[in-house]
Parts: structure tokens; sequence; C-alpha cells
């Protein structure tokens, strides 16, 4: 891998280092009128938070894959830790399953169009933004109920509570980590990507054609028939320019073409 893109692995780890580092001051303070005095009070509370986080994660995705069906494109893949939910590509039925991949443990949401729409490209712009909205959503809707619950009396109480300001802690902070800067390591944030999809033109034709590979792959489809005029596309971007050469590797490995494969690992220095 080329040393640009190791500088961009490591920004992202920093960004997501002081996320974090935030968001645990923050929710240090916020947290604090929530008591829970026994052993088995904080085990419990301890489990909330682990599922409130992944519920705003889920939450995330799921705006995804609601604006993606809402467009009218079809569902392939949702994936949320270790819940896996995928279109198989054999039998075309769908079917939940446990993910094992951690490279995919961050949520993947994946629909793709089932024609050709004149407007594709805003299409996916509102899939792309749909995220960091939901997040936003969820993050107004859970920190309000929860506030209001803080000073309940009740244990439960203090676990809805619990449950609600992590999760809308956590929502913020997906939030802000998808809109605020351009990057989270090699990938543009969702906010980048909505305003390349909208300006049109090539940049608009690139991005799609990205967000279009990303989806047929992690759907699982043959790489035999990936689309290659849309890995061209993507090559011409320096940007993408290293996945498009991955997408071309694996698809003439899979075809056994061995020669064009072998000329694509040059280029990307494996």
């Amino acid at each position: 891998m080329k040393k640009n893109h190791f500088k961009q692995m490591f920004a992202g780890l920093v960004v997501g280092a002081a996320f974090g580092y935030a968001g645990f001051k923050a929710g240090s303070a916020l947290f604090s009128p929530i008591h829970l005095d026994t052993a088995a009070e904080k085990i419990t509370g301890g489990v909330l938070v682990v599922f409130a986080l992944w519920f705003a994660l889920a939450v995330h995705e799921l705006a995804h894959l609601c604006a993606g069906l809402w467009q009218g494109f079809r569902f392939h893949l949702f994936i949320v830790g270790f819940l896996g939910i995928r279109r198989r590509p054999d039998t075309d039925t769908i079917e939940a399953y446990l993910n094992t991949d951690p490279q995919l443990f961050g949520g993947v949401a994946a629909t793709m169009p089932v024609q050709e729409y004149p407007d594709l490209t805003k299409r996916f712009a509102r899939v792309v933004i749909a995220g960091p909205l939901g997040s936003l959503a969820l993050c107004f809707v859970a920190g309000i109920s929860g506030w209001a619950l803080l000073n309940a009396g009740g244990l439960a109480g203090r676990y809805l509570a619990l449950f609600l300001l992590t999760a809308a802690a956590a929502s913020l902070m997906f939030f802000l980590a998808t809109t605020v800067p351009g990057r989270t390591g090699m990938f543009f944030t969702d906010r980048a990507r909505f305003f390349r999809l909208i300006a049109g033109g090539k940049t608009a034709d690139i991005e799609r054609a990205m967000l279009e590979l990303v989806a047929y792959t992690q759907a699982g489809k043959p790489l035999e028939q990936l689309n290659m005029a849309n890995v061209e596309l993507v090559r011409q971007d320096p940007d993408y320019a290293v996945y498009a050469d991955f997408y071309a590797f694996s698809h003439h490995l899979a075809l056994g073409q061995e020669e064009q494969a072998l000329a694509v690992a040059k280029r990307l220095e494996i």
C-alpha cells in the first residue's frame, strides 16, 4: 500500500481517538446522576451501554438501508456487529447469519438500483446522507427522552435513561464523525460523498460507480461478473485508483486470468 494511504489511515485513527476521548469526557459528566450501586446493577448497566452503542450504529445503517429501499433500490446486505442479513446470490432469498468479518463490524448497508434511473446519482446522494440524518434524529429523540428520565426514582427508569442517553451520545458521535471530517482514514465520509454526488459531472459519476462496486462486492455477488466499466471509471480518480485496482485484481483472479491479475498486482505494489 502506498505511503499516502498509510497517512490517511493514521489520520483516521487520530480523528477517531479524538472523538472517542471527547465522548468519554462528555459521557462521564452526563451519566454521573445515574446511580448503579450493586455489582449486579453495574453489570446490567454495562450490558445496556454496549447494546445502546450497537443500537445507535444499527439506526445509522438502517437509515441508509431504508433510504435505499425508498429510492426503489433492492436490498442486498445489512451488517451491524455480529448481526448479518443478506440476500443470497445463489437462491435470491434473504437470510440472517453471524458476521465474523471484523472489517464489517462497523456496519454496512447495501442496496442496489434495479433499473437505470435518470436521476440515479441524486438517489444515491439521498441514500448516503440518510445515515447522518438518522443518527442526528436518534440523538435528539433519545437525548430528550433520556434527559426526562434522568432523575427517575426506580431502577428500571435509571436503566432506560442510561440506555437512551448512551444511544444519544453515540448517535451524536456518529453524526459528527460522518459529517465534520472529509475523510475517516482512506475513505470519504458520508457528508463528503454526498457533496461529490450532487456536484454533478465526472466526480458524481465516479462516486456513483464506486458505491455500486462496494454494494456489489459486499453483497457477495460473483466477482467474475463485476462491472469493469465502473472499475475503469473509478480508476480515473486518484483517491479511488487503489480500490479500482483491487477490484480489477480480484476480477481477473476469479476468471483465472493470471497475467492480467499480475499486471494489476504490480500497480498495487503487493
